[in-house]
């Protein structure tokens, strides 16, 4: 008896090593590579896509139809114009379309989900980054996402796109995030978004991040985002998003550069607000505003938390970082502003917030602005702009500030030293008893190399050593910050970054936890 069971035994055994065999032979136990050019196929006859100079696809759709977790895509130089929605490669019950339907379709429709540890690779070529274009004829999103996790981007280059170049379609009605309807873990670099159209009201954008967590939007140069008889063109913009980081962006020839539009808080109750973005090291170029947080409209979500730092914004007619969303239904979160620079170029403020549960200003920059700073009052006792600290700052010339704007308690100081003897408003929630007091308000004249020219590399350093440690106020707080693109990128030039040794950069205190390779 005990010989017989010890042969069932083994016979069990081996049946069970042959089926768990089965299934591993039956599922990729590495990642695959998968190459697309224009002299590719797209047939039937066999083609698996895996030589990049025998066997490519020919069509980017077919090469994402392919795509498992920790897959690589690798697409050749050339132009790529295709209609991938309607392609037969195109994933099966997907609307490749944008809301609504307008855009009707993109060039590229992606549904596929990557693991942490395991994410998709779409990109350039190793060695073509810069010369895979894709033409959508200003009819087609460029790469639709839908609400895909955890796949990378990089590479590309993006001409004539209707709506946006890089688009994520998640949940789009906002108060509490639902995460299974979410894009999380996106990254989206190295990549050059020229020319975005749209209509008016249509949000139109290099980047459309809706509803989104832990993106990272890293080094992209993203210019000429219009919007026919409109004012909604952003080189980023966000219908929701959560953990984002975004550094080292180029961004030219936008309304606004960053545009956060609508929010969501931990719950209904307490309207806890969630931590949104860190937004560093960018170089923004925007006729409207820098970087605006905003909401949909009247009583929707209220803003989270975001953290603004070692940016250099210029051109802006209104503001170079503006947070708008006192008609929230509560007061938004924090805003933190340290080590930007911001260079109205005669007109807009600085800064201007109309509702925050606590503002910190340091160590930033404010040159040719109407006003430097504006903190919104209005009439409402509760949605105010509450400023905790602010502190050595350097103001191009005399600085102009005002407090509770719109309010029957407003103050208008003309210059430093009467911001800084002036007495806090009610609405002003100071950790010191005066603001600014080891900011300096001077002339420019030697301490910037050309702010004509935007070159705003410091070439008196001394003049803007203010911080503590002996440390600068401003984007180029320890000399060494790449400001912008990052040198390597395709589209690189000396103006991207105006530092005298740009070879490394330190890594300031972030709140950007997640690691993506």
């Amino acid at each position: 008896m005990n010989l017989n069971k010890a042969i069932v035994n083994h016979t069990l055994i081996q049946l069970s090593v042959c089926f768990l065999a089965g299934l591993l032979f039956a599922s990729p136990l590495f990642a695959a590579e998968y190459w697309v050019s224009t002299a590719g196929n797209d047939g039937n006859d066999g083609n698996d896509c895996t030589d990049s100079q025998n066997s490519a696809c020919q069509t980017i759709q077919k090469g994402v139809s392919l795509l498992q977790p920790g897959d690589t895509l690798n697409v050749k130089a050339g132009t790529y114009s295709d209609d991938g929605g309607n392609s037969q490669y195109a994933p099966a019950n997907t609307y490749c379309a944008w809301l609504g339907g307008d855009p009707a379709s993109s060039t590229v429709c992606i549904n596929t989900n990557g693991t942490p540890d395991k994410p998709i690779i779409i990109q350039a070529a190793p060695g073509d980054e810069g010369q895979v274009v894709i033409d959508s004829q200003g009819s087609r999103l460029g790469f639709h996402l839908q609400n895909s996790d955890y796949v990378h981007v990089r590479g590309f280059k993006f001409i004539n796109t209707s709506h946006i170049a890089i688009a994520s379609w998640g949940q789009v009605e906002n108060a509490v995030a639902d995460e299974s309807r979410l894009s999380i873990g996106v990254v989206v670099e190295n990549n050059e978004i020229d020319g975005v159209t749209g209509g008016f009201g249509k949000n139109v954008s290099g980047i459309g991040m809706w509803g989104t967590k832990d993106w990272i939007v890293r080094n992209n140069r993203i210019r000429n985002i219009t919007v026919a008889n409109g004012t909604n063109a952003s080189g980023i913009q966000s219908y929701g998003v959560i953990n984002a980081l975004v550094e080292h962006n180029q961004i030219s020839n936008a309304i606004y550069g960053i545009f956060w539009k609508d929010h969501f808080v931990k719950d209904l109750e307490t309207r806890t607000p969630l931590f949104e973005s860190e937004v560093r090291y960018n170089r923004i170029n925007a006729s409207d505003r820098g970087i605006y947080v905003g909401i949909k409209g009247a009583n929707t979500v209220e803003s989270g938390n975001n953290y603004f730092h070692h940016n250099i914004i210029y051109g802006y007619s209104n503001a170079g970082i503006a947070v708008g969303t006192s008609a929230g239904f509560a007061l938004s979160g924090t805003v933190r502003l340290e080590h930007n620079l911001l260079d109205g170029i005669g007109g807009g403020h600085g800064i201007s917030v109309d509702s925050s549960s606590g503002i910190t200003l340091n160590a930033n920059i404010f040159l040719r602005n109407t006003w430097s700073m504006e903190f919104i009052a209005y009439s409402n006792p509760v949605k105010r702009a509450n400023l905790l600290t602010s502190d050595y700052n350097f103001f191009g010339g005399n600085a102009a500030v005002i407090t509770g704007r719109y309010s029957s308690n407003q103050a208008l100081y003309r210059n430093l030293e009467d911001w800084q003897e002036g007495s806090p408003g009610d609405f002003l929630n100071l950790t010191t008893s005066r603001a600014d007091t080891n900011s300096r308000a001077n002339i420019v004249d030697g301490v910037f190399a050309d702010i004509n020219s935007n070159n705003y590399r410091y070439t008196d350093v001394n003049a803007l050593s203010l911080m503590p440690d002996g440390s600068r106020v401003g984007p180029y707080q320890n000399g060494n910050e790449v400001i912008g693109l990052l040198p390597g990128f395709p589209a690189y030039s000396a103006l991207d970054s105006l530092s005298a040794d740009n070879r490394s950069r330190p890594l300031p205190p972030s709140n950007f936890t997640i690691t993506v390779q």
